[in-house]
């Protein structure tokens, strides 16, 4: 397996894609589109994903370095391995893997108005303001 160089750790709505589509622009990195490949984590092992996240995981080592056969170096910044770091880092140093870490954060109280904006905008939620969005039944640890 070829070497991972960098793995961007992030809560959602932290400019995770923001900081990769830089990194692959202003570097001419030619990046995947697939950003968040999540084969370093289980997502499965939560209850109620999207089906977008089933469609853009990759589980086998040939096929997530495939997506970067094109790439001048790997970057992962699949948001799952925020809520999983412990496996992550297992992972990674099972696997011989030492990359640089990067790690993005927001405000607890920005990315919760960001996420609810945004689920408003998709019709994902019908609450009236980010409290009652909050407070709406979800399946356990994923209000990603």
């Amino acid at each position: 397996m070829r070497d991972v160089d960098v793995v961007i750790i992030s809560t959602g709505r932290a400019a995770s894609t923001a900081v990769y589509q830089y990194l692959d622009t202003a570097c001419g990195l030619n990046l995947p589109k697939n950003k968040e490949p999540h084969y370093w984590c289980d997502i499965y092992k939560f209850g109620g994903l999207h089906s977008v996240l089933k469609d853009i995981h990759i589980s086998s080592s040939t096929d997530y370095m495939d997506i970067y056969s094109r790439s001048r170096i790997v970057v992962d910044a699949s948001v799952g391995c925020f809520f999983c770091l412990d496996e992550v880092i297992k992972r990674l140093k099972q696997e011989g893997q030492a990359p640089k870490i990067v790690f993005l954060y927001r405000d607890p109280v920005s990315r919760a108005l960001s996420l609810f904006n945004e689920e408003r905008k998709k019709g994902s939620t019908d609450a009236s303001d980010v409290m009652a969005d909050i407070k709406r039944d979800r399946e356990p640890g994923l209000w990603w």
